[in-house]
This record gives C-alpha cells, structure tokens and sequence, in this order.
C-alpha cells in the first residue's frame, strides 16, 4: 500500500544522516507535526471530498494511523 511505503521510506530517512556529517551528529532529519490527506480516484473522477488520515502526528503516530486504516484508504 502506498501510504505504508510512503511512511516506511520517511522513516529511512530518519535513521540516515544526509551529507555525509552523521558520525558528527550533522545532517540529522526528524519529521514532526505530519498531516496525512487521502485523495482516492473519486476525488478527481466526480470532485469527492478528501480524506485527512492523520494531523498533528510525528513520524510513529503517522505510522500507527496508517496500519490502523489499512486498505480501506484504496477502497475509498
């Protein structure tokens, strides 16, 4: 599921360190305050309401709310 891979990739990112400086503690990247809107083919098929998932989240809570709606965002 997309939104699963999506939060999995965020969370890589958490765990790098970005050029080159991470032994040094430099190039840390932390997500925070996340909003999560779902936008299913009905949105742009007939003009649907969006769906907001999740807001306010950082990168754990974003993870849980996406494990806990699940494949009912696909078939929304």
């Amino acid at each position: 599921m997309l939104p699963a891979l999506l939060v999995q990739g965020l969370r890589l990112l958490e765990d790098d360190a970005l050029g080159g400086g991470g032994s040094r503690g430099n190039g840390r990247v932390s997500f925070d305050n996340l909003k999560l809107t779902w936008r299913g083919r009905d949105y742009y098929a007939s003009g649907a309401d969006e769906r907001e998932v999740a807001s306010g989240a950082d990168l754990a809570g974003l993870r849980a709310r996406v494990a806990e709606v699940g494949d009912s965002l696909v078939a929304a």
